[in-house]
């Protein structure tokens, strides 16, 4: 199977090519996929609006126009006596409701103070990982301490988003490492 990614284009929306025999396609005249058999294929990124999809079938070609959407696949069906265009199914992301999860843990062989939003803080032992899973989307004071709070490793703030995972890496001597998205952690007062 052979697909071009089309770069040129202002991208958008999703051709999904359903076949049943082997077909060659141009998408606006220019060469998109080719088939050896009966498969389905995406042509990614298309700009919205109308195109021009040529289906050769047998050699044979046939040109169909394609409405694709902002977002979303419009599936055009081939097969060796039809090529008919589906309905677009347009995709809307779901708003992402869940809470965020950040779950800290201790590198080497020390413990840590866990300060948020000023709070009295929660102990971070090496082995034992500190869950938390009740603070709201936005952004947060964070401070992590020596247990005796003389030391102040880290000042920073930790900005929240709905459905975050993140895990924050606590080390003595070093800058905390958080993962799993970026620009959550931001280093200073």
């Amino acid at each position: 199977m052979f697909l071009l990614t089309l770069s040129s284009l202002v991208f958008a929306g999703t051709v999904e090519l359903q076949t049943t025999l082997p077909i060659d396609v141009r998408l606006d005249g220019t060469d998109a996929a080719r088939t050896y058999g009966a498969s389905t294929v995406q042509l990614t990124d298309v700009a919205a609006g109308e195109h021009t999809l040529t289906v050769f079938r047998a050699g044979v070609p046939e040109d169909l126009t394609v409405q694709v959407p902002t977002t979303g696949v419009v599936t055009v069906f081939i097969s060796a006596d039809a090529l008919r265009l589906a309905a677009p199914v347009i995709t809307i992301a779901p708003e992402r409701t869940e809470p965020p999860k950040v779950v800290f843990q201790a590198r080497g062989g020390d413990s840590f103070l866990v300060r948020i939003d000023g709070d009295d803080g929660q102990l971070l032992a090496p082995g034992v990982e500190l869950k938390l899973d009740d603070l709201p989307a936005g952004p947060h004071a964070l401070e992590i301490t020596r247990p005796d709070q003389l030391v102040v490793w880290v000042r920073g703030t930790l900005t929240l988003q709905p459905g975050d995972q993140l895990q924050v890496l606590v080390e003595e001597g070093r800058m905390i490492q958080v993962f799993g998205r970026q620009g959550a952690w931001k280093a200073g007062k």
